[in-house]
């Protein structure tokens, strides 16, 4: 996959238009200078694009009967977003509003079953929101925001296929809309004439439906599934406002003075965060491929500490390297249509060293994006038929360790004495390796395993120079 996520485009963008956004700031402001006043009340209309993963947990019933449980199928991709809403600027510092927005996406995954011995594509093809936002300006251009709200989504028909393969069964999953609710958070910098740029992480939970599995004649079969959807999202989105005409200033001496800090230096820090996985599947047995295009997931919290050296390179422009260490409760679910079993599978473990290079929108705003090496760690799976753990087949696959690359994007800024906070959206792709499912310590048959995982991240950052007089700098 190539996944340059919708984060690190907005930074770039946000870094761009930002020139604008202060007068010249020294350590000491000058007294006769000025900072712009932004207004914020008013309508606007936006567009832009995302990336994103979906979760369906689902279990299976036929003639009343439960015939399978645990199964987690999953999906990812991108899309394109259309937004208005309408906010008011409360005081200086806090902005709330009420917006809507309309996704058109094309997140693409499978759903499976192992006891129905099939799996088909699945898509996520649109989804509306509509909710409140409150945020604070830690900036006078600069808004940082959380939201939540009610959310519905569609998702395609899914066609199933015997094992996944290209022989259709001739029976499907119809199309179905899902209702729920959403939360997120992200960041919205003034850019110029009207125009701002915003950047958002959202979780959307979208409730449990029972849906009929149809024959190819469009008769209902006696099976039913339930399915709950879970989607995470990053997106990005340029705003047009239409009440901005000109900016209202005011003088500098009627408002604090904004402190530099120094960006150079060596940094500890920790925090915690959310993410979700999917795992790409195909089995072989005897040199024959018995399943394919099968697609698993998971998700779930992770606590994180990380360490690394920046360094100032320009009157704006930040690099640096890092290293971090993310200790992972992220569950899920890995199943196969031809083995007909499934159990749980939980990422116990990443690491990731790298690089990243930033910009200051201002002094104590360093927007950056960032990228590398990584290593997760995903543990074994007990398999048990139909995901019953009253019914192990005692088949297993080991627990294994994943290589390959990360790229990601946030933003970083100073709260008090020496300490940051910095939030980040990443994207970790780990390359394929062969599991060999084992029996009573003898080796069976190979699965082809490729995880992709989907996280965000805030971390309480300590910088050891933070006092060391800095660079002075034209804003």
């Amino acid at each position: 996959m190539k996944n340059l996520s919708a984060t690190t485009a907005a930074l770039i963008a946000l870094a761009s238009g930002s020139s604008a956004l202060a007068a010249d700031m020294p350590v000491k402001a000058p007294p006769a200078a000025a900072i712009a006043v932004y207004n914020w009340t008013g309508v606007y209309v936006g567009g832009g694009f995302g990336y994103g993963m979906f979760n369906l947990d689902s279990s299976l019933t036929n003639n009343g009967v439960q015939e399978s449980i645990d199964q987690t199928s999953a999906g990812r991709g991108w899309f394109a977003t259309v937004v208005g809403g309408y906010d008011h600027q409360v005081n200086n510092r806090i902005v709330a509003g009420v917006f809507a927005d309309v996704d058109f996406s094309a997140i693409r995954g499978h759903w499976g079953d192992p006891w129905w011995e099939a799996a088909g594509g699945i898509n996520q093809r649109w989804a509306w929101a509509a909710g409140g936002r409150i945020g604070y300006l830690f900036h006078p251009a600069v808004l940082s925001y959380v939201n939540a709200g009610y959310s519905q989504a569609r998702f395609s028909r899914a066609s199933l296929f015997a094992f996944g393969l290209g022989t259709p069964n001739g029976d499907f999953i119809p199309a179905q809309t899902y209702s729920g609710w959403f939360l997120g958070g992200g960041l919205e910098a003034m850019l110029f004439a009207g125009w701002s740029v915003k950047t958002e992480y959202r979780l959307a939970d979208y409730g449990t439906r029972s849906v009929p599995i149809i024959f190819n004649n469009g008769v209902p079969t006696a099976g039913v599934t339930r399915i709950h959807p879970y989607v995470q999202t990053a997106r990005s989105e340029l705003i047009y406002r239409f009440n901005t005409g000109r900016p209202v200033y005011a003088a500098a001496a009627s408002a604090p003075a904004m402190p530099v800090y120094s960006w150079t230096g060596f940094y500890i820090g920790a925090g915690a965060g959310y993410g979700m996985f999917n795992l790409d599947s195909s089995l072989t047995v005897n040199g024959t491929l018995e399943s394919a295009n099968q697609t698993w997931g998971g998700r779930g919290w992770f606590g994180t500490v990380t360490a690394g050296f920046d360094s100032v390179f320009s009157n704006r422009m930040v690099g640096g390297v890092f290293a971090d260490v993310d200790i992972s409760n992220i569950k899920g679910h890995f199943a196969d249509t031809w083995w007909e079993a499934s159990g749980r599978i939980t990422h116990k473990w990443a690491w990731a060293a790298g690089a990243r290079a930033g910009y200051l929108v201002l002094p104590t705003v360093l927007t950056y994006v960032n990228g590398g090496f990584t290593q997760a760690r995903f543990s074994g799976v007990t398999l048990f038929d139909f995901g019953f753990p009253t019914n192990p087949t005692g088949d297993s696959l080991p627990a294994q360790t994943y290589s390959g690359w990360f790229v990601g994007g946030g933003v970083e800024t100073p709260l008090w004495s020496g300490f940051f906070v910095k939030t980040e959206y990443r994207y970790a792709d780990y390359r394929t390796r062969t599991l060999l499912v084992v029996n009573d310590d003898a080796r069976i048959a190979p699965d082809r395993i490729h995880p992709t995982v989907q996280t965000v991240r805030t971390d309480l950052v300590y910088k050891f120079n933070w006092g060391a007089a800095p660079v002075t700098a034209r804003y």
